[in-house]
């Protein structure tokens, strides 16, 4: 399957900062608990207070 990444590109090209995760990162082998992941950790980046990983 070929990648498609337009608007990824066209958002980068406008300083918009993008964080791909689950089949738009990867078609290959979908996944819904690496997507649930991905979706966190970028969350996680995004989120304005840091979290304790230690729990």
């Amino acid at each position: 399957m070929e990648e498609r990444n337009e608007l990824v590109e066209a958002l980068n090209g406008k300083d918009v900062e993008v964080h791909t995760i689950g089949g738009a990162l990867n078609s290959r082998g979908l996944d819904a608990q690496r997507a649930i992941r991905e979706g966190l950790e970028a969350a996680y980046r995004l989120a304005p207070w840091k979290v304790n990983q230690e729990c």
